[in-house]
This record gives C-alpha cells, structure tokens and sequence, in this order.
C-alpha cells in the first residue's frame, strides 16, 4: 500500500536507506541478544555447578557414613572400588 503513495525514486532510496542502516542495526541487536544470551547461559551453568557440588558433598557424606557403619575394612572397601573385576559374577565381595 505504501508503493502507491511513493515515486520510484523515493522507493528506491528508502530500501537503499534501509540496507544501509538496517544491516548494522541488525548486527547490533544480534551482539545485544548474544551477550544477554551468554550471561544467562553462565548464570545457569554457575547455578548447576553449584547443585553439582551439593550433590556431591552428599554422596561423599553418605559414602561415610556407610564406611563407619559397615562391617567392611577401610583396604577392604578401597580394594572394591579400585579393582575392575568386582563388579563380575564370582566377586569375593558380596554387597
């Protein structure tokens, strides 16, 4: 509709205008989104590394727990989870 109303030449220079102008801006919008995009994104990682180590003090406090409880050795149990094989059938440990 707005064609109608322009002269080619007014035409012309508005798209002109507008390539102009408008890549630039769309660049600019495009580097503004990334960065806010890029802050969420390292809030988000900050927030799981921190529920990441959460978690992780409790299964060591829980493996702790377990070790002080159990019937097992301290070498006995280090020898369990550092050797390959305990995890077959045949296992001298039977957990």
């Amino acid at each position: 509709m707005l064609c109608l109303y322009l002269s080619r030449i007014e035409l012309v220079g508005r798209i002109l205008q507008a390539s102009k102008y408008g890549f630039p801006l769309k660049m600019e919008l495009a580097e503004a989104k990334v960065a806010k995009t890029r802050a969420a994104h390292e809030k988000a990682v900050g927030e799981l590394k921190k529920l990441y180590d959460i978690r992780k003090e409790q299964q060591q406090e829980q493996l702790l727990k377990a070790m002080m409880s159990g019937k097992r050795s301290f070498e006995e149990i280090l020898k369990f989870i550092s050797d390959d094989t305990a995890f077959q059938c045949g296992s001298i440990f039977a957990f």
